[in-house]
């Protein structure tokens, strides 16, 4: 035990030939000595550590506002990253026609397109951003549906068309002498590529951009049959019969000629057929000017004798 230590420790020291002398003063002003270093690091360590617990303390009230905004700007950039990502993987789906050939297309948003013959229509398979996007070379006939926050364009080989909700038909051919679009119901701007002008079309209007020329014309739609190939409807009310026989070729395609020619091409015509064959229709025709019809080319056209306008 610690008593027994101190025993054997002091008759180890009885042999010592010099005597010990003790000095309780100096003693102690060497131990304060040895110590003054020590307590100087212990001091300074202890104002380290004062100072820094102040400057936690100053900052402690706004670590929850940077934590929240730390999070909100995670939130954001992994949004933005999703969305890239997203976006990236939306796919184009392409549609094509072929001559004598119409296919109606639904998009995404509810809208439906019906592409006239040799014509394309490019569009994805989810709209994403601000505004619904698609592209159409030829002929299209729409029917959007109305979203004013999202605006519905079409991108043309020569034009920008942009909508809110309507229904409209725009023509548009590669290397073609115009761009006409004709307004159903609703508007539409008509915007061609590389200019500052544009129309804006109201429902029953008609707008034509001349490429070569570069001019504008705008005019009422008095042409009852200029969506006929996407309704199969034609409506003529007293129409000259050159513009009657111009209708059906874009129709139905057969070309149909006048014997007496512009004298009876100017003869007043008026009749409504809805998805009626083309020969039934010619039929009418002769029988309301007592025409005589001889088919040429096996059937591609027709011409048409005698007959007159009473």
């Amino acid at each position: 035990n610690i008593a027994d230590h101190i025993r054997l420790t002091w008759k180890l020291s009885g042999g010592f030939s010099d005597p010990v002398e003790l000095s309780l003063a100096q003693d102690l002003a060497q131990l304060q000595k040895k110590l003054q270093p020590s307590t100087a690091r212990s001091q300074a360590t202890t104002s380290a550590k004062t100072a820094k617990t102040a400057k936690t303390a100053k900052l402690s009230p706004r670590s929850p506002w940077l934590s929240i905004a730390a999070g909100l700007l995670f939130l954001v950039v992994a949004g933005l990253a999703i969305r890239q990502f997203m976006g990236s993987s939306i796919e184009m789906l392409v549609v094509k026609t072929v001559p004598k050939e119409n296919k109606t297309i639904h998009l995404p948003d509810g809208s439906t397109v019906t592409l006239n013959e040799r014509s394309e229509l490019r569009y994805p398979s989810a709209f994403s951003g601000s505004e619904r996007a698609i592209e159409v070379i030829g002929e299209a006939y729409f029917d959007v549906s109305a979203d004013p926050a999202n605006p519905f364009v079409i991108t043309t080989p020569s034009s920008i068309v942009s909508v809110l909700g309507t229904i409209f038909s725009i023509q548009d051919h590669k290397k073609g002498p115009s761009i006409s679009v004709t307004v159903k119901e609703g508007k539409v701007k008509l915007h061609p590529k590389g200019k500052s002008k544009s129309l804006t079309l109201q429902a029953k209007e008609k707008g034509i951009y001349m490429i070569a020329t570069q001019k504008y014309v705008q005019e009422e739609n008095s042409n009852l049959n200029e969506m006929a190939w996407h309704t199969k409807k034609l409506a003529f009310d007293n129409e000259p019969l050159g513009n009657v026989f111009s209708n059906l070729q874009k129709l139905y395609g057969p070309q149909v000629y006048l014997e007496k020619g512009g004298m009876l091409s100017q003869c007043k015509f008026t009749a409504t057929f809805n998805n009626q064959p083309f020969e039934e229709i010619l039929e009418v025709i002769r029988a309301t000017y007592g025409f005589e019809v001889e088919r040429i080319v096996q059937g591609a056209s027709y011409r048409l004798k005698g007959g007159n306008c009473e």
